[in-house]
């Protein structure tokens, strides 16, 4: 809108399929990873479900109103304009961090300013859990429990005290080319 406030964009415009769809048509176009592509919309507004967030966040790939002007989305709301900007976005971030999912999806939800801040995945409650989500999705593990004889129950995210020792690295600390530290 005019004075700077995204647009309230209507929920289930599409089929969720139809949504996976073109998520998967955009991804290719652009060389992206559609397993990735399609577990970020899932995580971020369930391929079109939830097309608003409280923090401002639009449209199935739940682009914030910077990056929809970043990556050129005139029309937030158009899934066709989110998707291609949202997969835009993903792919400019998968060569900025040479592929690492974990640095990848946490760029998309904190920034990428963030993570090389953090050296690694931020250690920002949301983010965390953003970034386990969508792993978990990205690398089939929810499929993996579904076969599972085991009936494990899920194991709730702890808060880590934050000690003066780990203030500088992130949840995944990686050195200064962004390279995983071992250890």
């Amino acid at each position: 809108t005019a004075n700077g406030t995204p647009a309230v964009c209507p929920n289930n415009v599409l089929p969720v399929e139809q949504t996976m769809a073109m998520i998967k048509a955009e991804a290719k176009s652009q060389g992206l990873d559609e397993r990735l592509a399609l577990a970020v919309a899932e995580q971020e507004s369930g391929f079109g479900v939830n097309n608003n967030s409280d923090a401002g966040a639009r449209g199935p790939m739940q682009l914030m109103p910077s990056a929809a002007l970043d990556y050129k989305v005139q029309d937030v709301c158009d899934y066709k304009q989110n998707i291609k900007g949202g997969v835009t976005y993903l792919k400019a971030m998968w060569e900025e961090f040479d592929g690492n999912v974990f640095l990848i999806v946490a760029a998309y939800n904190a920034g990428k300013q963030n993570v090389y801040k953090a050296r690694g995945v931020p250690n920002i409650g949301e983010t965390v859990k953003y970034v386990s989500r969508i792993a978990n999705s990205y690398y089939g593990y929810k499929n993996s429990l579904q076969r599972s004889r085991l009936n494990v129950p899920a194991v709730p995210v702890q808060p880590q005290a934050k000690d003066d020792s780990s203030a500088d690295n992130g949840v995944l600390p990686v050195n200064s080319n962004l390279a995983k530290v071992q250890g």
